[in-house]
């Protein structure tokens, strides 16, 4: 008996589960939609927390402008747009983060986003928590206690052209944080800059910071124990200490940047196997980079003017430092001071700076510079090698008086070779030059086109820079630009003549393309310039509703058509909505259709909205009102093939149920006999 009841709690079990799995088939309305909050439309929400609590995964939640003092918490994935960033306000009111984001694929855009925290590093602007694949884009973040934007252990994130300033923090901080984009931003006259603490593979491209120190000590990018991370196209402007700061990380990519009146440049620091490329460093209180017990770094074409000292390398060893160019710095061109050993100084240019190159380490390697009016050109107290030897030959001095008028490698051949017959002594020591070069040698490829920039108009942008510090030795004959819709994935567009301006017409309105540009000479094709973006500005889409008409008649189900355009891109989108309902997606996008129920609502007048989306711009809503003359109200008809295996699966179930109670019923019962 007790196995018959066990079977049978186990079978009903098992047929309410079933049934219940049957249901879960059963369609459901699961399309986005957006919810409102201020403005004078029925049914907006009044606060922005209620709207989310309302809301379901992927749903929009748009904000009208106006001030919303709140706390925001974010669990869901949804988007959560401001009307725009100056008129709409999330006031913190000085307690904890004004928007903790705790979901994946959230989006925030179109916020003034102010006064999170009471005290110092206690609440951010926005704070992300790991989390994945979130967006915040375009909002002006101020005034917090906290960072602006706080990633922690958050990866595969886009922070983009967003303004922080006057927080007392770094407004823009990465910890434990990986693969993310930080773009576009502007940081000015914050407590620091941007910080990349234990944060790895992160692009920092297309950032200004200006002024960041709030009287302490403030770099523009801050890299500690952070790895592999690009960055680039960066400008980092009067800060009380470093440009960007580089410590303890490795690996990293320092390109295309712009460092203008800082009290140091750049500082690399305990840093090996970095990247140091195309870096604009101009007008440094101290040094332009100073590298400090760091090893196996790479510096090349990086322009260094009116520095105290361009490059400064301090208990540094097996660094290549090739095709800088160090003007009229100050103090020094390059100083690679004791300790600093077994470098590969090459092809740079030193010239007219109060002292060329100081060397006081040892077994360094220096050849195939350019030392120009320099006072004096070298000092070498260490011992080094200052030439490649024959027939590669040394350095090419400007103030070198003897003659070429032998050749080999003692010079005592008859012929010329292009290198001088006596040796360059070396100031400061016994190192000498033995094969010094008797002209600056064959024209190099040029530097970088300076200043990139790009003006968007109507479907086109157009680009202007300046030519490049040094021609390489050779007049430049070309240029070449480069085009792409993600920064540093720009490819190959077009080849131009010697000017200095480009127009690139025929572009997609609403679209960011970015672009650089290189020089080319009879050597060849140099490095590229700094990067520069524009957008131009998108044309609206168009909407039209055909069918039904204004005032008509209607009942039962309808279909309701209508066509969208857009001139300058493709309708991505159409949303209807009834009444004050939700926006809902229809099929179809430059000819659509939804199927409406007028069961569904009530007998008399009723309007239907419409609106089309091109992937940044809605169309002004269209309407039509029509008449619901309905006999009578149903209600509205479920999938019945659906429903039908759900009974079916059910049926089939309770079948099973009844012959295994009844074989049970027919089994004979054993009775147990007493032992003997």
């Amino acid at each position: 008996m007790n196995n018959r009841k066990a079977g049978m709690i186990v079978m009903t079990l098992v047929l309410l589960s079933t049934f219940h799995l049957a249901l879960t088939i059963l369609p459901s309305n699961v399309n986005a939609v957006t919810l409102y909050v201020g403005g004078t439309g029925p049914g907006n929400f009044t606060t922005i927390q209620s709207a989310i609590v309302n809301a379901d995964p992927g749903d929009t939640v748009y904000v009208y402008g106006g001030t919303y003092f709140e706390n925001l918490e974010i669990d869901i994935p949804l988007s959560l747009v401001g009307e725009d960033k100056v008129t709409t306000e999330i006031n913190g009111s000085h307690s904890g983060s004004v928007i903790n984001i705790t979901a994946d694929w959230v989006n925030i855009t179109g916020f003034k986003i102010t006064y999170g925290g009471e005290w110092w590093d206690e609440g951010s602007g926005v704070n992300l928590l790991f989390v994945e694949n979130c967006s915040i884009t375009n909002n002006n973040i101020s005034w917090n206690k906290g960072p602006a934007v706080h990633l922690y252990y958050s990866n595969y994130n886009t922070v983009s052209n967003n303004f922080a300033t006057m927080n007392d923090h770094h407004p823009f901080h990465l910890e434990y944080s990986n693969h993310n984009m930080i773009a576009g931003n502007n940081a000015t006259s914050n407590h620091w800059g941007f910080k990349l603490s234990r944060s790895n593979n992160n692009t920092i491209t297309g950032n200004d910071a200006v002024n960041n120190g709030h009287g302490h000590y403030g770099s523009g990018i801050d890299l500690t124990y952070s790895h592999n991370n690009t960055v680039e196209d960066n400008s980092l402007y009067y800060h009380n200490e470093y440009g960007i700061y580089v410590h303890v990380s490795k690996g990293n990519i320092i390109n295309g940047n712009r460092m203008y009146f800082n009290l140091r440049g750049m500082h690399i620091g305990t840093s090996d196997e970095n990247v140091i490329s195309n870096n604009i460093v101009i007008q440094s209180g101290l040094s332009g980079i100073y590298v400090d017990y760091s090893f196996n770094n790479t510096f090349r074409f990086n322009y260094l003017m009116y520095n105290s000292v361009g490059i400064v390398l301090i208990r540094s060893g097996y660094n290549a430092i090739a095709n800088n160019t160090a003007v009229m710095n100050w103090n020094r061109g390059m100083y690679v001071y004791v300790e600093s050993n077994n470098n590969t100084i090459v092809d740079n240019m030193l010239v007219e700076n109060d002292e060329g190159l100081w060397v006081e380490g040892n077994d360094n390697n220096i050849y195939h510079n350019r030392f120009v009016d320099n006072s004096p050109q070298a000092l070498d107290s260490g011992v080094n090698s200052w030439d490649d030897g024959y027939p590669s030959g040394g350095n090419y001095w400007s103030d070198y008086t003897g003659l070429d008028e032998k050749s080999g490698p003692d010079q005592d051949q008859l012929g010329s070779d292009g290198i001088g017959d006596t040796r360059y002594d070396i100031t400061g020591g016994t190192n000498q030059d033995r094969y010094p070069l008797m002209s600056p040698g064959p024209p190099t490829v040029p530097y970088a086109p300076l200043s990139l920039r790009a003006t968007a108009g109507n479907r086109q942008v157009t680009l202007e820079w300046e030519e490049p510090y040094w021609d390489g030795g050779s007049a430049i004959t070309n240029y070449r630009i480069y085009r792409g819709t993600v920064s540093g994935e720009e490819t190959f567009l077009v080849e131009i003549g010697n000017i200095l301006t480009y127009t690139d017409t025929g572009l997609t309105g609403g679209h960011t393309y970015h672009y650089k540009v290189s020089a080319v000479n009879s050597a060849g094709e140099g490095p590229q310039s700094n990067g520069a973006s524009a957008t131009p500005p998108n044309q609206n889409p168009t909407c039209t509703i055909t069918s039904p008409s204004q005032g008509e008649t209607v009942s039962g189900t309808i279909n309701i058509t209508g066509s969208a355009t857009d001139t300058d891109g493709s309708v991505q989108m159409v949303e209807i909505r009834v009444d004050d309902g939700h926006w809902t997606e229809v099929t179809g996008t430059t000819s659509w259709s939804y199927h409406w129920d007028t069961e569904t609502v009530s007998n008399g007048n009723h309007t239907i909205y419409a609106r089309s989306f091109d992937g940044w711009d809605y169309s002004t809503v269209t309407n039509v009102t029509v008449f619901v003359e309905n006999a009578h109200a149903e209600e509205p008809e479920q999938d019945m093939s659906l429903v039908t295996v759900a009974v079916i699966i059910a049926a089939v179930i309770l079948l099973a149920l009844v012959v295994l109670m009844s074989r049970m019923r027919k089994r004979p019962v054993e009775v147990e006999h007493p032992s003997e």
